[in-house]
């Protein structure tokens, strides 16, 4: 009797399961047609809200443009992913000039649907190297990278090390919402 239950059990879910998976495929492609973000705009409400949390005590802050070919820093970025420019249509990165802060925004616009997966792995790699880092060096860094947030909304990722990362999410997540 125990097996005919579990074999029951397994096929509802299964069927469950199977369901729910179609259905979010098809949510989320309406999304990725539908979503159009600035990153830049989204990069500026960022940069204000950090002001705000420290006081306008930003001055060892700097925000970098990924697409920037000329900039080394850009390039730093790219690296640490380990994905190519090419994957990224527009993007941002802004964090601290001093290697005492663990603080690192990243907002980033893939070049299609298709880079998606490719771009937010980049960001996991990104996230591997700063555990790595921060781990071994200031225990109230770490906890910040512990709390990272990487989250996506159609083609547009963003990447949250922060003291409090909520704050930056809900930019990211309102202006997804705006359009």
């Amino acid at each position: 009797m125990k097996k005919v239950w579990f074999v029951v059990s397994l096929i509802v879910v299964t069927i469950m399961m199977a369901a729910c998976g179609s259905d979010a495929a098809g949510d989320s492609q309406d999304e990725v047609e539908a979503i159009t973000i600035d990153t830049s705009e989204v990069m500026d409400q960022i940069e204000s809200q950090i002001s705000d949390d420290m006081d306008g005590e930003t001055g060892m802050f700097q925000r970098v443009n990924l697409t920037n070919e000329e900039d080394p820093m850009g390039q730093m970025y790219i690296d640490t992913m380990g994905i190519e420019r090419n994957l990224i249509a527009s993007g941002f990165g802004y964090q601290s000039m001093m290697n005492v802060n663990s603080t690192t925004i990243i907002v980033l616009e893939s070049a299609s649907t298709d880079d998606v997966l490719a771009v937010k792995e980049g960001l996991e790699a990104y996230l591997e190297n700063q555990v790595n880092v921060w781990s071994q060096y200031l225990p109230d860094q770490y906890e910040k990278v512990e709390n990272n947030i990487i989250k996506t909304e159609g083609n547009y990722l963003i990447y949250i090390t922060y003291d409090n990362p909520e704050n930056i999410e809900t930019i990211f997540d309102e202006a997804a919402e705006a359009e």
